[in-house]
């Protein structure tokens, strides 16, 4: 094996071994959380129909809540029981 071979096969096992160590940034709110929210939920729990009192269309109206209780805590999140 030539010096040039066997600098590419070290250069791409180590390429292989540091690929798989990338982490994921954390969901947010605005980027991740509230597109999936107007695309799915605001039609009936939005700013012209609040179904059970409940308006997901702005962070602020989220921590409010419905009629049911406020929002649910970030070190506490529920699942949707839908």
């Amino acid at each position: 094996m030539t010096c040039k071979w066997r600098t590419a096969m070290v250069a791409l096992t180590m390429v292989a071994l540091c690929g798989g160590s990338v982490v994921a940034a954390p969901p947010t709110l605005a980027d991740d959380v509230m597109p999936l929210l107007k695309i799915r939920c605001v039609r009936c729990h939005g700013p012209a129909k609040q179904e059970g009192g409940l308006n997901l269309s702005l962070p602020q109206s989220i921590a409010r809540g419905g009629d049911s209780g406020a929002g649910g805590s970030r070190q506490a999140p529920r699942v949707c029981e839908t």
